[in-house]
């Protein structure tokens, strides 16, 4: 099925759009910078620092569903939230390719699992972006964002990201949340929970990171970074 999948898509990709050219790329972010003044409320991120390693695409966050009607046959697709990387263009459209799969449903054989869905994102907004299978399309209620992102793929240099979120003050003491990422950034792969006591000082740190509070609230902390978790070797 993979196989035919790939064939179906150098078709769509010699008829309709060029190959695009999407190299691996690598995204790197610090933030806030060093010496700014920054506020963060309680459960946002106060420091986050990252490398991310990846293609032009987009993330799809939410399942999506679409009609067939092949000769008259009608069926149901279902395509999973993932990743979708740029897989070609030309003047008209965009071709997308995903990293997960979709299910077709009809009154046959039920639910069917293929495999990476295809889409087709047409320039013009008047036209809906389809889901294409076999010779087949069914129209999307959807349109990925206008400019592409670096998102997350698996293999080759790994992606690792730390941040530190603000959770509150009992007394004189600040709770922090440290969470670190990997790979795909789905899920904290580790969490740690720090607590200050400001009354010692205003300066706290963890790991490398080094952080000066300037205020703390109910509901929020101000704050400067001294310095930043070291760059992931």
């Amino acid at each position: 099925m993979k196989l035919f999948s790939s064939f179906i898509l150098s078709v769509l990709l010699c008829a309709c759009a060029s190959v695009a050219e999407n190299p691996a790329q690598v995204e790197r972010v610090e933030r806030p910078a060093v010496g700014e003044i920054a506020e963060a409320a309680i459960g946002e991120s106060m420091v986050e620092k990252y490398v991310a390693v990846g293609q032009l695409g987009f993330l799809l966050s939410n399942p999506l569903t679409g009609k067939f009607n092949t000769l008259g046959i009608k069926s149901t697709a279902k395509i999973d939230a993932q990743r979708f990387v740029l897989a070609g263009t030309n003047e008209k459209e965009k071709v997308y390719r995903g990293a997960g799969t979709y299910c077709i449903t009809d009154i046959l054989l039920g639910c069917t699992t293929q495999g990476s869905p295809t889409i087709r994102v047409p320039k013009d907004k008047n036209k809906p972006t389809v889901l294409v299978h076999a010779f087949s399309k069914a129209p999307l209620a959807f349109r990925p964002p206008a400019e592409d992102t670096i998102v997350i793929t698996t293999g080759g240099q790994p992606s690792i990201k730390k941040e530190i979120l603000f959770n509150g003050r009992v007394g004189s003491s600040a709770k922090f949340l440290y969470r670190e990422y990997k790979d795909d950034f789905a899920r904290p792969a580790f969490s740690q929970e720090l607590q200050y006591d400001l009354s010692q000082g205003a300066e706290i740190g963890f790991q490398e990171l080094r952080i000066k509070i300037l205020d703390t609230t109910n509901t929020g902390v101000t704050y400067t970074v001294i310095s930043h978790f070291n760059w992931p070797s």
